[in-house]
């Protein structure tokens, strides 16, 4: 098992890191925009789909 070496660790550079939702404005725009709620319809349908194929 590998382990941190947390004296390597740049908080900083962590703390700049976007957020996801910042990550997906970024790539599939704005909440409310076509192209997010597309973004989001297709998300939650292979999320559902994998719960269903997990539950047989």
């Amino acid at each position: 098992m590998n382990t941190i070496d947390r004296n390597k660790i740049d908080l900083n550079k962590i703390r700049n890191y976007p957020t996801v939702n910042e990550a997906l404005d970024l790539e599939y725009g704005n909440v409310g925009t076509v192209s997010r709620e597309k973004f989001t319809a297709q998300a939650q349908a292979y999320y559902t789909g994998q719960l269903i194929e997990n539950a047989l």
